[in-house]
């Protein structure tokens, strides 16, 4: 999958505000997850508390298009989600097949719409999962020395 990615990096609090996220766009050291897999695991994501550091305000799950940032109130569910699914997706075959979002061609009737099918290589995911579980339990153990900045589309 090519295109619309999420990117999330650990930053160091005592190097970086959480208003410097402009820093780090495109930043090529990014943990890097297509759009359409954030999405198919945006409900638990929601479960997390987090914090948008565009608006200066607290926030749940993740900032789709702009950044967020997961601190310490949210470290611990962030690691047990991300974990959660990283542990889920190892169960799987090598290539997982997973269902994305409806579409259809305008015009045509709503019925002959369908599924995309999103083709994903287990390994790659699961690690990049377990890095940003990772991340999340590197902001616990510091007790807030960083946080998760993510990056939306």
């Amino acid at each position: 999958m090519s295109g619309l990615n999420h990117d999330f990096m650990l930053i160091s609090r005592t190097e970086h505000a959480f208003s410097d996220y402009s820093k780090f766009i495109n930043d090529a050291r990014a943990v890097r997850l297509h759009d359409d897999l954030i999405r198919y695991i945006a409900d638990a994501l929601l479960w997390i508390p987090t914090y948008n550091p565009a608006k200066n305000e607290p926030h749940f799950g993740l900032c789709f298009y702009g950044p967020t940032v997961i601190h310490t109130e949210g470290a611990l569910s962030a690691a047990r989600v991300f974990s959660s699914w990283a542990d889920l997706f190892a169960a799987g075959p090598e290539r997982l097949i997973l269902t994305g979002g409806w579409t259809w061609i305008e015009g045509d009737p709503m019925d002959q719409g369908k599924y995309e099918a999103l083709k994903v290589d287990r390994d790659d995911f699961v690690l990049k999962l377990r890095q940003i579980a990772a991340y999340a339990q590197k902001i616990i153990e510091s007790e807030g020395e960083y946080y998760i900045l993510h990056y939306g589309i």
